[in-house]
């Protein structure tokens, strides 16, 4: 197959770590669009102030309305870009935006996802940290090395670049991982998330959340999707659905996905927030295809910045 090109931005959505402030700065920006009061009225807020966006429950779908509303006020409907990818929570606006599923079954399935992923940290926490400065495969060194230390729960939740991976475990598991790699040249950041996603910690939140993915339509794309689950692209609506089941539990492979965007031709991508999507990793003589924002935000400029979940 010929691979042509285009001058458009794909769009990618961003994960939940965002932070508070970020996310309502978004949602009174895009206060006219008819989810953000369709938001406000299922969570049972008077206004978009009365909303905890350190809740689970709440910023999950307040972080995907706030990514649909910025991607439909740039570009109107999803046909006009070349594709579409989310990152780990993002990839459910994606869909949304891509008329996989409507935008208020998106919301639906949102709410559903932040109550089950709730449930599951108050069973069992968990903790996550962004390891900044060491690559994939060193990475992988230190967790095995904590886990034949501390016997637990710690795995790579999401490969962002080539020196940027998070880490997803019990608590103790990657507190342990942080000191390790304070022994080194790089710097590991605990995310301000309380839960394990991305890891076998999240199995308790599968079942209600097939269940909830199998009460949803899915129906064909109508644009290119690519899934930050396998890095590849994806138009068989059953496949989607089940990536984004696998999706609570399998690592976000964002480098890879970058890749398969430059694959199929796009040489950018537009992050429609709220907060930023992570940095493709750069290569000398090839454009990074997230090079350029704009909802408004500026690409991340910490690590606290790269979240996911």
């Amino acid at each position: 197959m010929t691979v042509r090109a285009t001058s458009l931005p794909g769009v990618a959505f961003a994960g939940q770590g965002v932070r508070p402030e970020v996310v309502l700065e978004s949602l009174r920006r895009h206060g006219a669009h008819p989810l953000v009061p369709a938001l406000l009225d299922a969570l049972r807020a008077p206004t978009l102030e009365a909303l905890d966006l350190t809740d689970t429950r709440v910023v999950q779908p307040a972080i995907y309305v706030a990514g649909l509303a910025a991607a439909e006020a740039r570009f109107g409907p999803a046909a006009e870009v070349p594709l579409v990818a989310g990152h780990s929570l993002g990839e459910l606006a994606a869909l949304a935006y891509a008329g996989v599923v409507g935008a208020e079954d998106g919301l639906r399935l949102a709410l559903a996802r932040g109550r089950l992923c709730q449930a599951v940290q108050r069973k069992r926490p968990g903790a996550m940290a962004a390891v900044v400065g060491l690559e994939p495969v060193a990475v992988e060194w230190l967790r095995r090395q904590v886990v034949a230390e501390r016997p637990g729960v710690l795995e790579i939740a999401a490969v962002n670049g080539q020196r940027q991976v998070v880490l997803s475990g019990d608590r103790a598991s990657v507190a342990l991982a942080v000191a390790r790699v304070a022994d080194t040249a790089a710097r590991a950041v605990e995310l301000p998330i309380g839960g394990a996603f991305h890891s076998p910690l999240m199995i308790g939140a599968l079942p209600g959340w097939r269940a909830a993915l199998r009460a949803a339509t899915f129906s064909p794309c109508r644009t290119r999707v690519v899934s930050c689950v396998d890095a590849e692209q994806h138009d068989d609506p059953a496949d989607l659905r089940e990536l984004l089941a696998k999706a609570l539990m399998l690592p976000v492979r964002w480098a890879d996905t970058v890749e398969t965007v430059r694959r199929l031709g796009v040489c950018e991508l537009w992050d429609a927030g709220p907060g930023t999507v992570p940095r493709a990793p750069g290569r000398r003589g090839h454009a990074a295809a997230v090079s350029a924002v704009g909802g408004g935000e500026s690409l991340p400029a910490r690590e606290s910045d790269h979240l996911l979940s």
